[in-house]
């Protein structure tokens, strides 16, 4: 069985053409999505939560118990004794990278919270706001002394030289 993309794609074009479609009627900016993540409770609570869990559950088993009758439990038992040299490696491997990954993700939580974590949007928002007003009202000043300096300079150039007039 072949598929013809090219007639299947002239099918869409057509079917395009006949409801009346353009490219303008629609863009990915009007269709609204909510994110893959709930970011609607983001808090350090939260956060120690969820590194609790993490600690808890970090160690991965090598092996589970083995269901089954007993011919299949053996059977199950001899394919984990030949597969034991590779799976050991790869599960401590693993291991030492969540261990790694929850002290990680611990010390992040440790800066944070040093940081003063509670600091929202809108405070941080407004701390921008005051310091940018702060920034244009010292080029202000700045402005207004490097006049007064040109000034203070003129004036002491004809007071050194009378005559320059």
């Amino acid at each position: 069985m072949s598929v013809n993309v090219e007639k299947i794609m002239q099918e869409i074009r057509e079917e395009i053409k006949e409801k009346g479609y353009t490219y303008d009627m629609l863009s990915f900016n009007d269709i609204s999505a909510s994110p893959a993540t709930d970011n609607g409770d983001v808090s350090v609570e939260r956060a120690e939560k969820n590194l609790a869990y993490m600690d808890n559950v970090h160690l991965v088993a090598g092996y589970r118990p083995l269901p089954g009758n007993k011919l299949v439990v053996l059977i199950k038992r001899i394919i984990r004794k030949l597969t034991k040299f590779y799976v050991e490696p790869v599960v401590a491997s693993q291991n030492e990278f969540n261990a790694a990954a929850v002290q990680s993700v611990a010390s992040v939580l440790e800066l944070v919270k040093q940081q003063g974590g509670s600091n929202s949007t809108a405070e941080l928002s407004e701390r921008l706001l005051t310091m940018e007003l702060k920034l244009k009202t010292a080029y202000a000043e700045i402005k207004t002394l490097n006049e007064r300096i040109s000034r203070l300079e003129a004036e002491n150039n004809l007071l050194k030289n009378p005559k320059a007039e």
